[in-house]
């Protein structure tokens, strides 16, 4: 599969950019492809040293990118049409004070037929964003300045990472581009698909919404909402843990350390206000799980 999207790459009538390829570990498997592949277009390939989530891998490949204007990432099993770079950049270059350009996608089942998807509508709602992610990753484009200044790619949020950055970055101002650049593949390995590998992922994500990492929040979405969805998927989602207070603490603990991070930049920033206003977020949620 990865051959077919670095061919797509190579096809980009829009040819100023640089590429990073990063081997999700160090086996035998990834040697092999690298030998495989390494000829279709130029390339510097890293080897993540151990398999780990998406969102380790792109962070360890963001540490050795040099600095540009844009950032977007191509998964291994999809397909940009030819002129996804140049009509992202375009976009961005008359909207260059947003977060987030995103394109419509195509979406192939695994018999090859052509299914529909959110993604195809026109206009963008960060309502419909807080309820669930429908913008895939390689459909993302972001200003570089923006992604390092967010610390880069959020490891916690493993493979939801698509989900938190459309959420981080459409806070600075969305544009969608409504011609169709990106082609998806379902097939058996599609992670989404993994409700094991997704439980842990939607949780932080969930936890990062009440806790006010997304803010503002549009209107219409409360942070009851959040507690409500977290509190509904929770039970369905990880069901190698049947005691709903021991993924509350959990989750409280990691909501703790997130926390106290953010808690020092609304002082920083935003002063005592800030800081005061982040604090009642946290109480509010933390009352509501234990009322659970």
């Amino acid at each position: 599969m990865i051959a077919r999207a670095l061919r797509s790459i190579a096809a980009q009538s829009y040819t100023d950019y640089a590429l990073i390829v990063i081997e999700n570990g160090h086996d035998e498997a990834a040697h092999r492809r690298y030998a495989e592949v390494r000829t279709i277009l130029p390339a510097h390939w890293l080897f993540y040293p151990s398999f780990g989530n998406v969102a380790q891998a792109l962070q360890f490949g963001l540490a050795h990118a040099m600095p540009s204007r844009y950032l977007c990432v191509m998964e291994d099993d999809d397909e940009w049409h030819p002129d996804f770079l140049r009509e992202m950049v375009a976009t961005w270059e008359s909207h260059p004070e947003g977060g987030l350009v995103y394109c419509a996608e195509r979406e192939i089942d695994p018999e090859g037929n052509e299914v529909d998807w959110t993604g195809h509508q026109p206009g963008f709602d960060r309502r419909v964003l807080f309820a669930g992610n429908w913008i895939h990753l390689p459909a993302q484009m972001w200003r570089y300045d923006r992604v390092m200044a967010s610390g880069g790619f959020d490891v916690s949020t493993a493979w939801a990472t698509d989900w938190d950055m459309a959420l981080r970055m459409s806070v600075y101002g969305t544009q969608f581009v409504p011609r169709v650049l990106l082609t998806h593949y379902w097939h058996g390995d599609n992670t989404c698909l993994k409700l094991d590998m997704m439980a842990r992922p939607v949780r932080v994500i969930r936890a990062k919404m009440a806790l006010g990492f997304y803010d503002p929040i549009p209107p219409g979405v409360t942070l009851q909402d959040s507690l409500l969805t977290l509190q509904r998927e929770a039970p369905l989602a990880e069901r190698a843990e049947p005691d709903l207070r021991t993924r509350w603490a959990a989750i409280r603990r990691r909501g703790l350390r997130h926390y106290l991070y953010w808690a020092a930049y609304e002082l920083r920033t935003g002063g005592l206000s800030g800081l005061w206003r982040r604090a009642r977020e946290w109480l509010r949620w933390t009352l509501s799980g234990r009322a659970r």
